[in-house]
C-alpha cells in the first residue's frame, strides 16, 4: 500500500552556479539547475484500534528513512520560453518526468508556483535587459510505503534503478540498506563475495539487488567498493 508522496520545491536565484568564460546559446536566457531529492518513509503498522461506529485506525510508527541520492542537471533555456505560463508548466512537467517525480497527485500546486515564479522571473529579467538569469530549482520527494516484509526491500531496489538510469547518484549508507536475513543450515545459499555456504548461526545481509553476503565479507568489500560485486548495484 502506497502513500500520498509529499513533494516541495524552492526555487531562487543563485549566481554560483554561473560558469566562467562561458556564453549561452541565446542572447537572453535562464541557466537553470534543476536537482531532485529523493527519500522514502516507511510505516510499520503495530496494532489496530477500533473507533466509532466501526472505524478502523490503524497505529504506526516510522521507521528510519531511506535517502536516496540527489538527481541533477544544469541547462540553458531561451528566457522568451518563460514568458508564458503553458510554456512554463510544460518545461516542468517535461521535467518531472524525465526525473522520475511522481505527477499522479499533489503536483498541481507545486506546477503552478513554478510557472508562476519563473514567468516573475522571466518578465523582471525582460524589463531589466538581464542576458542571463541563474536558478536553482530544488524538489524534494517524500514517498510514503506501508511496511510488508519482503515488498519494501525489492520496491526500494526498483525505485532506486529507475532513478540510476536517470544518472542517480545513490548515497544511502549500507546499514539502512542492507537487511539481516537467517537461512537454514541445509540452505544451498552462496555468499556473492567469498563464494562459500552462508546457511549457519551468522545471520547474512541481503543488498537490495536481492545478492547475499556475509556480515565480514560485506563489511571488508563495501569497505573499498561502493557497488555489489556480482551486479554493480550501488551504495555509498
Amino acid at each position: 500500500m502506497s502513500f500520498v508522496p509529499r513533494i516541495e520545491l524552492e526555487i531562487q536565484e543563485d549566481e554560483s552556479i554561473l560558469p566562467v568564460n562561458q556564453t549561452p546559446p541565446w542572447p537572453s536566457a535562464f541557466l537553470i539547475k534543476f536537482c531532485v531529492n529523493h527519500s522514502i518513509n516507511v510505516l510499520y503498522p503495530t496494532r489496530k484500534i477500533q473507533r466509532f461506529a466501526g472505524v478502523e485506525t490503524r497505529i504506526c510508527k516510522l521507521l528510519e528513512p531511506v535517502k536516496i541520492g540527489q538527481i541533477y542537471t544544469t541547462l540553458y533555456c531561451p528566457q522568451h520560453q518563460f514568458l508564458s505560463h503553458d510554456k512554463a508548466e510544460r518545461f516542468f512537467n517535461q521535467a518531472l518526468e524525465v526525473f522520475c517525480v511522481p505527477v499522479d497527485q499533489g503536483i498541481e500546486d507545486i506546477t503552478n508556483r513554478f510557472s508562476s515564479e519563473i514567468v516573475l522571473m522571466a518578465f523582471d529579467a525582460s524589463f531589466n535587459r538581464r542576458s542571463i538569469v541563474p536558478v536553482v530549482v530544488e524538489i524534494k520527494v517524500d514517498l510514503w510505503l506501508q511496511y510488508n516484509p519482503g515488498i519494501v526491500t525489492h520496491f526500494i531496489a526498483g525505485y532506486v534503478g529507475r532513478l540510476m538510469e536517470r544518472g542517480a547518484r545513490v548515497d544511502f549508507s549500507s546499514g539502512q540498506v542492507m537487511k539481516g536475513i537467517r537461512l537454514e543450515s541445509s540452505s544451498m545459499e552462496q555468499c556473492s563475495i567469498c563464494l562459500e555456504s552462508l546457511g549457519g548461526e551468522e545471520p547474512a545481509r541481503e543488498q537490495p539487488c536481492s545478492h547475499i553476503y556475509h556480515p565480514g565479507c560485506a563489511r571488508r568489500w563495501f569497505n573499498d567498493s561502493s557497488s555489489c560485486p556480482l551486479c554493480r548495484f550501488g551504495i555509498d
